[in-house]
């Protein structure tokens, strides 16, 4: 995955054995690409923060990669919406990070989408994920500046 620009750094955790900890408390397996991902951008906002799909003819904006952790500091966490799915029956995305308007980013650990990327849009009235990518590689080597998204036409 590309190196990305980060804007402010806010991270908490910064170790694989956090997450391998979260794993466990969760009974879930995050896949490594994702682990690489936390590690290097926990609680970060980044400077290359749009991404477009070709394949829906869309852009996707980010806010922030999400913390690993509920804390009492606050911020979005990857624990905290998990929590959230888990009790509406939703265990087959692990959430990574939000837009603007507090829409959830997902992996997919369903064995039949497994590694692609979507989008829960939980308060617009429709509870289905919109496919966002392919690969989580797809999505960050995707991402761009909103400037540059602005002179591409997005």
């Amino acid at each position: 995955m590309k190196q990305l620009t980060i804007k402010e750094d806010l991270k908490r955790t910064s170790s694989l054995n956090d997450i391998i900890i979260l794993e466990n408390v969760l009974k879930i397996k995050f896949p490594l690409n994702l682990k690489e991902l936390i590690i290097q951008y926990e609680g970060c906002t980044v400077e290359e923060n749009v991404f477009f799909s070709e394949k829906v003819s869309s852009f996707f904006p980010i806010n922030q990669f999400l913390y690993l952790c509920e804390s009492h500091i606050g911020g979005a966490s990857i624990e905290a919406i998990y929590n959230g799915h888990f009790k509406d029956g939703i265990t087959e995305f692990i959430p990574f990070a939000i837009d603007p308007g507090g829409w959830d980013y997902n992996i997919s650990i369903n064995q039949k989408s497994f590694g692609e990327i979507w989008l829960n849009p939980f308060d617009n009235g429709n509870q289905e994920y919109s496919f966002v990518a392919s690969s989580l590689e797809e999505f960050i080597n995707g991402l761009i500046s909103e400037d540059e998204a602005m002179k591409k036409g997005y």
